[in-house]
């Protein structure tokens, strides 16, 4: 976590460049989907931004996620259902542990402070379920980020989008 900044840069042209090459391998792909922050890649890729443009929005996220996000958060992959990770989530009692994400039907992601995070994992595994901790310096997909979000939704208020040339 020593420079989120360069990371989530890093990824963003990463997924850029995957996407732009996956284009070119297909023959009119029916849409472009972005999941959470990935949709800031589609958005390029499906030239509604351009890169450039898609990089300012990258750092506009980091810097609400820098001045807003607590330090504390963090995120972890539960290999389970969502019942029984919901069920895990209630038994720790916190407000600010949540459910972040369903990606499978056995991958759902949990995301909260890293203490009470702790608390889930070590539950998990005195019943049987895997946890894969998930190198992020930020709990996404949490409450926790709410403030992030209002200054990160106002910073994109002056962005343009043009029309996509894909869905």
């Amino acid at each position: 976590f020593q420079a989120p900044k360069h990371v989530h840069l890093a990824i963003y042209l990463s997924a850029v460049v995957a996407g732009r090459t996956a284009l070119t391998r297909v023959t009119a792909p029916a849409a472009l989907v972005g999941h959470s922050f990935g949709e800031i890649a589609a958005l390029v890729v499906g030239r509604a931004l351009t890169p450039a443009a898609g990089a300012q929005n990258v750092a506009r996220r980091m810097a609400a996620l820098d001045e807003h996000a607590p330090a504390s958060g963090r995120m972890s992959v539960f290999v389970t259902g969502v019942e029984r990770a919901e069920a895990i989530v209630r038994a720790v009692g916190e407000s600010d542990l949540v459910l972040a994400g369903v990606n499978a039907a056995e991958h759902v992601v949990v995301s909260g402070p890293d203490e009470h995070l702790q608390l889930a994992e070590a539950a998990a595994k005195v019943l049987g379920v895997t946890t894969m901790r998930i190198s992020s310096a930020y709990a996404f997909h949490n409450p926790q980020l709410a403030k992030a979000g209002s200054h990160f939704a106002r910073a994109l208020s002056g962005v343009t989008f043009d029309s996509p040339e894909l869905p």
